[in-house]
């Protein structure tokens, strides 16, 4: 039997007496996408808490949640705050507000 836990080995830990190995995470070698600009969008618009979250493509051709920042005005990143499924299993976003705010920022986007 093979035991695997997700934390760093200490001497106290009851895992690390008896002897079994542990996996340590290694955040830095994991791999940092970047979002194709200007964003797309590959999926609606998500409700998440109190804000409006999507899936946008990448330039490896895949696609990683984004968040609505209000104050920004502009999608971000949320790969660290989210997966894809949370996402895909949101709700759709019903808050007329915020739809317009997104769809004003765009446009104006788009103007210059």
């Amino acid at each position: 039997m093979k035991i695997i836990k997700t934390s760093f080995a200490k001497p106290d830990d009851p895992i690390y007496k008896e002897g079994f190995k542990t996996f340590t995470p290694n955040k830095h070698n994991k791999k940092k996408v970047e979002l194709k600009l200007p964003i797309e969008l590959v999926t609606s618009l998500r409700d998440k808490g109190a804000g409006a979250v999507a899936l946008a493509k990448t330039t490896d051709g895949g696609a990683v949640p984004v968040l609505w920042s209000s104050p920004n005005l502009r999608w971000e990143d949320a790969s660290d705050l989210l997966t894809v499924a949370d996402v895909t299993n949101s709700f759709p976003l019903i808050d007329p507000l915020l739809e317009e705010e997104i769809e004003k920022a765009e446009a104006e986007k788009y103007d210059d």
